[in-house]
């Protein structure tokens, strides 16, 4: 043996234990697919269509962000999993079943979706009731691994409502609370 050899050894251990801990924490890390925001045009007082989608888009984004924490977030578009379902007989992206949720994790490795929907919108003066709902399914059951409604009730600060307002006092503050739910269940 060669005089060193033992340094270079210690060396070697010294330099792969942090190597082998962060690929071991890379593996364990969560992967999670949010789908769609689902902003409900029954019982709303959101009559434009344009408005619901911005405020769904603004919501899958405001989530993506909000669940970075977590582990690894991939925003799924709608276009996204038609995509993905394409051998499937036509789907509508907001109302899969079991088989579809088993199909878009496995194709995009993940391990949970998140599903999120603004059941109604509801302005009386300044006060406006938005219930959220989430669920999480698991990515190897396409069944509901989790679940939750955040019954909003806030008042707003202008009684002319518009996309900002209700985004910004009342549909983040319940993102912000479902989000601390989530992270505290650390599955």
């Amino acid at each position: 043996m060669k005089p060193g050899f033992g340094n270079k050894i210690i060396i070697l251990a010294l330099v792969m234990i942090p190597v082998v801990t962060n690929l071991k924490n890379a593996v364990s890390q969560t992967t999670m697919g949010i789908l769609p925001v689902y902003v409900s045009p029954e019982g709303t007082s959101v009559p434009d269509t344009r408005q619901r989608q911005w405020i769904s888009s603004q919501l899958h984004d405001y989530l993506v962000v909000q669940l970075a924490g977590i582990g690894t977030v991939s925003k799924l578009s709608r276009e996204h999993i038609l995509l993905l379902l394409k051998e499937m007989p036509a789907s509508d992206p907001e109302n899969l079943d079991p088989e579809a949720y088993k199909i878009i994790c496995k194709k995009e490795k993940l391990q949970y979706l998140l599903k999120c929907a603004v059941e109604s919108i509801q302005v009386t003066g300044n006060n406006v009731l938005a219930p959220v709902r989430v669920i999480v399914l698991d990515g190897n059951t396409g069944m509901v691994f989790w679940e939750d409604t955040v019954k909003t009730n806030r008042l707003i600060s202008n009684p002319e409502v518009n996309d900002q307002i209700l985004l910004n006092e009342v549909f983040k503050p319940s993102i912000d609370e479902i989000s601390t739910e989530l992270i505290i269940l650390k599955y």
